[in-house]
């Protein structure tokens, strides 16, 4: 299968290619010379010390430390401030990795190129400290894993008896986050051959104040307490959907772990083995159906003893594409019925079992639109926290050389497909860049941009935000990041 477009030669972050004009640079480098491509949420900001999540003296230590931070979540939503109450231009810009004024150096060229700043955040999380919620969660690490599993009861203990679900999340090493460096938590760990493991930052937990769970009235009362005291904390805050801000690098990367942890806690109360209700162990990162009950011993489960995706959180795969026409001027383009009536986007579906990325690519693009793809290269990931999805970005090129033709029998999902030229695509994705993908195009704005008859389609079209993958693979397909001429 000969490829005249595809090459395993990708540029670097899709946002540096808008020039202060708000028009598109070309530029070709070799793969050495490029940075990572990354996406929102798809920097770890926190160390998650996971081989520390079974030792509760540490748990206890991170717990009680003042600087210690706890993200609230309400039935999926983050507790945040948000541009609609407040001005937080002042916080900086999101995505702040897109920042040009360090990537100079990946160019070899005189020419530094002009690159338009990040968008403003439009919201920020409303921490809260352990003295606003130490009466709901009691202390959940002052004994032994190993001495709360021998003393589980789940009339006392289940989630939604005496219990919220409560994860640790990890450390923050940048030291800047606290007003001190000598303010920070420290854990030393000594091991036997005097080596010394020293792990220093601030503290993060995610706390689930849910209405979801059939609460004991006792239960109830508390998070009703705990809400009322934080409200009270942050006046202009609110549990709102988080996936559509703009948070801060930090903070996306924070929501995007959060919340499908708490999420899976939220749907795994009963154990998949023999049905008994489940414990929340290694700070709310793992479960486990204890082998006995208020110290009576019970019957046979499969999941004791063994490794089993029963007990662990899991991450399910997506793969997301940019699907590109043989000649490689082309994108395909649709709108899902289940999106707003102007959005489009790129294919996407799920990895069934025994699938590789690429024939996942290559069943979904044929399913939902009927084109045959050949060529698929996985270009960017993207954890996706609804409720706990990793996106898989690639692009897919065309078997034929002409434009198939899109037949949208197979399967229902979309409304309409189909193949826009790059120079239409790429003023969509300005227009999205800037927020604007919801603001009619001006008489006169764009004629001399496209052609004619893509004048009125590109009003009655919007594209996603460059805080998602789908806007990162666009990009990257319409501005030569994916070039006509092989590099090889």
């Amino acid at each position: 299968m000969s490829d005249h477009t595809l090459v395993n030669k990708f540029g670097p972050e899709p946002i540096q290619y808008f020039s202060l004009g708000g028009k598109f640079q070309h530029h070709q480098k070799s793969f050495k010379q490029q940075p990572q491509t990354e996406t929102a949420s798809s920097l770890r900001k926190l160390n998650r010390l996971s081989f520390l999540r079974d030792n509760y003296a540490f748990l206890n230590s991170a717990l009680h430390h003042h600087t210690t931070r706890f993200v609230l979540f309400k039935d999926g939503n983050p507790f945040i401030e948000t541009n609609d109450s407040s001005d937080l231009g002042s916080l900086g810009t999101y995505p702040n990795h897109f920042d040009s004024s360090s990537k100079t150096a990946i160019t070899d060229s005189a020419e530094v190129p002009k690159y338009l700043p990040a968008r403003p955040v439009d919201a920020v999380f409303s921490y809260t400290d352990l003295n606003t919620i130490s009466s709901l969660i009691g202390e959940p690490f002052a004994k032994s894993e190993k001495e709360m599993i021998a003393e589980w009861d789940p009339k006392l203990h289940a989630l939604g008896q005496e219990t919220v679900s409560l994860v640790f999340l990890g450390i923050n090493e940048d030291l800047s986050s606290t007003n001190q460096n000598s303010q920070a938590f420290e854990w030393v760990t000594q091991h036997s051959d005097d080596h010394v493991d020293r792990y220093i930052g601030q503290a993060y937990f995610a706390l689930d104040l849910s209405s979801q769970f059939h609460h004991t009235p006792a239960l109830s009362k508390k998070i009703s307490q705990v809400i009322t005291a934080v409200e009270k904390q942050y006046p202009t805050s609110q549990f709102v959907m988080g996936l559509k801000r703009r948070f801060t690098v930090f903070e996306s990367s924070l929501f995007a772990q959060a919340k499908p942890y708490l999420d899976w806690l939220s749907r795994n109360l009963f154990c998949g083995g023999c049905g008994n209700r489940q414990m929340i162990i290694n700070g709310g990162n793992k479960l486990t159906c204890p082998e006995t009950v208020a110290g009576a011993k019970q019957p046979f489960c499969p999941t004791r003893g063994r490794v089993t995706n029963l007990h662990f959180p899991r991450t399910d795969c997506c793969v997301i594409m940019a699907v590109i026409n043989k000649k490689g001027d082309k994108v395909l383009l649709a709108h899902n019925r289940r999106h707003p009536n102007k959005r489009y986007s790129c294919l996407a579906g799920f990895i069934e079992p025994g699938e590789s990325i690429e024939d996942a690519v290559r069943r979904e693009v044929w399913e939902e639109s009927g084109v045959k793809v050949d060529r698929v290269v996985p270009f960017t990931t993207q954890p996706w926290p609804q409720p706990g999805n990793i996106m898989i970005g690639c692009v897919a090129q065309c078997e034929s050389i002409e434009d198939e033709p899109i037949n949208l029998g197979h399967d229902p999902e979309l409304t309409h497909a189909d193949w826009f030229p790059f120079d239409f695509t790429r003023l969509l994705l300005e227009r999205a860049y800037h927020g604007l993908e919801l603001q009619p195009f001006k008489d006169g704005e764009i004629s001399n941009r496209i052609e004619q008859s893509f004048c009125q389609t590109a009003n009655d079209m919007a594209l996603p935000g460059p805080e998602t993958i789908a806007f990162s693979l666009i990009e990257a397909v319409v501005n030569g990041r994916v070039t006509s001429t092989p590099k090889i």
